[in-house]
């Protein structure tokens, strides 16, 4: 009887992860239009966005004064500067380096896509009101990559 039930907890397992690899691959395919200057600003000051980034779990802070902070899973946090630009981008500096790189962003609920320089593919991440630099370990567990 075990091994039943086994197999059955195992085939639920696989049809939900399919169920949710469909659902995120609809949210990719789906681009309601650029986010404009004004919703950048309005949903990022203030809050946090965690994903996954060429296969690093990730968790940022988008202060209101155009700071930001960035936390990966190598746990070193990184502090550069944001701005949502007049051409409707959200465009990020950090360091070392301080080049600027500017990304289309769409919105769906609590996700947004981002679509910039060296992203063959739209990156999805969860946006969080207020500041949750914490969980990272959340992060972590989100699928996605590359």
């Amino acid at each position: 009887m075990g091994g039943f039930w086994t197999r059955r907890g195992k085939a639920a397992a696989i049809v939900a992860a399919l169920f949710v690899a469909a659902v995120v691959a609809a949210d990719l395919a789906f681009v309601p239009g650029d986010m404009t200057q004004a919703e950048l600003r309005q949903a990022l000051a203030g809050n946090t966005v965690i994903g996954n980034w060429s296969g690093r779990a990730f968790v940022q802070y988008f202060d209101a004064d155009g700071w930001t902070e960035f936390l990966a899973d190598d746990r070193t946090p990184t502090r550069g500067r944001w701005q949502a630009t007049d051409g409707d981008r959200l465009c990020a500096a950090m360091p070392p380096t301080w080049n600027t790189d500017c990304f289309t962003v769409w919105r769906e609920d609590d996700m947004l896509v981002w679509q910039g320089p060296g992203t063959a593919q739209p990156k999805l991440t969860k946006l969080l009101a207020g500041n949750h630099l914490e969980l990272l370990a959340a992060a972590q567990k989100l699928e996605g990559g590359e």
